[in-house]
């Protein structure tokens, strides 16, 4: 499970750096740029599609906040182990033999 967050927490962090690498830019594709080729590939860009999306992330709209989810996510998802061995602890191991989660007994 860490793995897993760890990966989509590394995803969330590299999207911008590849989308600028490859020519999408806060003012639209570079000129000349593998972004440009595609642009000029597909004609009308539609909506919703996933040229759109990178252009959208590059230039910080909508995308942005999907990108971010991801990286929350991930993030949260790496750290579920240490939480659940955190209550496990408390709890005095798996038969629940313990303190209790208030600190009595």
């Amino acid at each position: 499970m860490q793995a897993a967050g760890l990966v989509l927490t590394t995803a969330a962090f590299c999207v911008n750096p590849v989308l600028g690498a490859v020519g999408f830019t806060a003012a639209g594709p570079a000129a000349g740029s593998a972004a440009a080729a595609w642009q000029a590939s597909m004609g009308a860009v539609q909506a919703g599609s996933l040229f759109a999306w990178c252009q959208s992330a590059a230039m910080g709209g909508a995308a942005v906040g999907g990108v971010q989810a991801v990286g929350l996510a991930g993030t949260a998802l790496a750290r579920v182990p240490r939480f659940v061995e955190g209550i496990r602890a408390r709890l005095g191991g798996a038969g629940g033999e313990g303190r209790g989660l208030l600190g009595g007994g």
